[in-house]
């Protein structure tokens, strides 16, 4: 065991020299050239990158940066949350009118980094499926260089047809290119052969871009084998390019598995997620994220929830999955980040790069395909520097069943009922003497901590499954906003009705800009909270209630007070909960004539 913890300690060490290497030697020769100065680039990039972000970039995510300014391919391993994103901008901070483009494998992670991008300084723009309508001018746009980073999924960057593909041969635009990036590229091991296709085509990049070009790919969870598979579909040599292996151990995540009753059938044993309080007395849940493979098992999940629950908590457990249509996404995504739900039942969908710093808790209901795919759902948790996170797998009983136990002779390989891969299953069922994250190292190569111990030296790995959830009662902080929201009450239709009869003579016609501010923010999330108690299963989002413009009327003037009134807006429906619009106004006006002295 020791002879193999040294030989491994020195394997890493010796690739970790040798990029370093390649490093200063591409550092030397671009000095040769174009009088480069190391020193003062990254100076530069971390001044820069201070200001605009106001983080401090790492070390290593400075050297990064520096190897795709120099031109040099390069590979990254390192955990979720680490910061692995930080360094496709950093380049760009020092090199101005220069492209980034990355590559991304979800419309609603695209749209994300370019929001995250746009608010370090940078002219960002995705561009995917969901954007066809506007993709023209979109493309316009790139071609007069307005935009600094272009994230993009696959299919676009190899469509032929398409109409971003051949602006990649364009030589003008081409050489404009800085690096590419290919984020979580694990999916060209994990998707390429089957689900998304186009990950195995990458290698045309090279093809029609430029072997000058620089690709840079990036994951939490890559083995050396889907490592070498990623390196032969893009084109990357070992021996030139700079490769940064951190390990993704993430020790502030305790593992925990857990022994289902049954598989599909027992949803019951997620209700532990709801806590031992009384949840009457509960106003919110730890922030958790739930992972399953089927959607319509997912949607059931959230059906049986939400039955457990009061009507106040409601809405605060919701579905997230391919099923939902984009705007439905994105609204999830949103309100998810910003704290308006709790538990999020998910899918794939939102198995890389949904970026919440506070979640608690995730959980995967049944064994998913791979320790790859475990680890990368597991790693939503403990984003935040100050979580002290648990990742639980569940793990129905066919998993440990084995097939013709009473037959089968000496020797004779162990089959069982559901089949999995090896590595989760070394995982799943590692003994007391090794922990789990030892077998993660080994599977994924990960190096020596830096004070020299192999990071499965320390077991976090919770083996028991009676741990109870406690969960926060009393006092929780809100926006403003959702405390507006919660505290409108419904009140009766014979009430509305009696309090309407003369409002329409005492009323102004038009509010003030300031009762209008106040009346939109109401209006959108007594909007947001319907539809997320009522409707939040449906394909349509938020809008398919009260769309923008017939909300920003209803806003700006205090005579829409009935139901044909806005029929007379163009808006018609028999939904019930027409009423607690109107109970709405009705508060609106009484605070509005009450701070104008009315």
């Amino acid at each position: 065991m020791g002879d193999n913890r040294s030989a491994k300690i020195d394997a890493v060490e010796k690739r970790h020299e040798e990029s370093y290497e390649l490093l200063r030697q591409a550092r030397a020769a671009a000095k040769k050239k174009s009088k480069y100065n190391s020193a003062d680039t990254r100076k530069k990039m971390y001044e820069e990158c201070k200001r605009r972000t106001g983080f401090e970039p790492k070390k290593e995510q400075l050297d990064i940066a520096e190897s795709m300014l120099l031109g040099l391919d390069s590979t990254v391993m390192a955990g979720t949350g680490w910061g692995k994103t930080l360094p496709f901008a950093l380049p760009l901070f020092v090199r101005q009118r220069k492209i980034v483009i990355v590559i991304s494998p979800l419309n609603v992670l695209e749209a994300d980094q370019a929001k995250k991008f746009s608010s370090w300084g940078l002219r960002a723009v995705a561009l995917n499926s969901e954007s066809k309508e506007g993709m023209t001018a979109m493309l316009e746009e790139v071609k007069k260089n307005k935009f600094d980073i272009i994230v993009v999924g696959p299919k676009l960057c190899l469509d032929p047809e398409g109409a971003f593909r051949p602006l990649l041969s364009d030589p003008s635009f081409s050489k404009r290119i800085l690096a590419v990036i290919v984020d979580e590229a694990h999916c060209i091991a994990q998707w390429g052969d089957s689900f998304r296709p186009e990950y195995s085509q990458l290698e045309a990049l090279r093809g029609f871009m430029g072997i000058d070009v620089p690709v840079h790919a990036t994951s939490a969870t890559l083995t050396p084998t889907s490592l070498e598979k990623t390196r032969r579909a893009l084109h990357i040599r070992e021996d030139r390019s700079f490769h940064l292996n951190l390990g993704n151990d993430r020790p502030n995540i305790a593992w925990e598995v857990r022994k289902m009753n049954a598989a599909k059938s027992d949803l019951e044993s997620l209700d532990f997620v709801l806590g031992s309080e009384p949840l009457d007395e509960v106003e919110r849940f730890r922030r958790s994220i739930i992972f399953f493979d089927d959607v319509m098992l997912s949607l059931q999940a959230v059906q049986r929830l939400r039955d457990k629950v009061p009507k106040h908590l409601k809405s605060r457990i919701c579905a997230y999955n391919s099923q939902r249509g984009p705007v439905s996404k994105r609204l999830v995504f949103k309100l998810f980040q910003r704290g308006d739900i709790d538990i999020l039942i998910a899918t794939e969908a939102a198995g890389m790069g949904f970026d919440a710093a506070d979640i608690w808790l995730v959980i995967q209901f049944m064994v998913p395909s791979s320790l790859e795919v475990w680890l990368q759902r597991a790693g939503r948790a403990g984003r935040g520097k100050d979580i002290c996170a648990r990742a639980i797998l569940l793990v129905q009983p066919t998993v440990f069943q084995e097939k013709g136990k009473m037959t089968r002779q000496p020797g004779d390989t162990v089959k069982y009922m559901k089949e999995i891969g090896e590595d989760l299953r070394d995982w799943i069922t590692a003994p007391e003497s090794e922990c789990r994250r030892t077998v993660a190292d080994r599977v994924f190569n990960n190096p020596p901590r830096e004070d020299g111990a192999i990071s499965g030296d320390r077991d976090l790995s919770v083996r028991t499954s009676e741990n109870e959830i406690p969960v926060d009662t009393g006092d929780v902080s809100h926006s403003a906003d959702t405390t507006d929201a919660q505290a409108i009450a419904v009140e009766s239709a014979g009430e509305v009705a009696a309090e309407l009869r003369d409002w329409r003579s005492v009323v102004p016609v038009t509010r003030s800009p300031e009762d209008v501010k106040e009346a939109v923010s109401l209006l959108r999330n007594w909007r947001t909270r319907t539809w997320l108690s009522e409707h939040s299963l449906a394909r349509f989002g938020e809008a398919g209630i009260f769309p923008d413009a017939i909300l920003q009327s209803l806003a700006a003037r205090t005579t829409y007070l009935s139901v044909d009134d806005l029929a007379s807006l163009g808006w018609s429906s028999s939904m019930t909960w027409i009423d607690v619009g109107q109970t709405m106004f009705l508060k609106l006006k009484r605070g509005g004539r009450q701070r104008r002295g009315g």
